[in-house]
């Protein structure tokens, strides 16, 4: 349930450096927001992938 919380704090964040990058006209920000936001996205089904539980 934590890496859910953070992937969900990663995904909120993204947005508005996604945002304020692309509205600033500075490529690395708004690069750094997307990979921030891929990263968010990819916890949640590498989580399910290792997870020690079998049902």
């Amino acid at each position: 349930m934590k890496g859910l919380a953070i992937s969900l704090i990663l995904l909120l964040a993204s947005l508005p450096i996604i945002s304020w990058g692309f509205a600033w006209g500075r490529p690395l920000v708004w690069q750094a927001g997307l990979a921030i936001f891929a990263i968010g996205a990819l916890i949640p089904p590498a989580a399910r992938l290792f997870s020690k539980d079998e049902k």
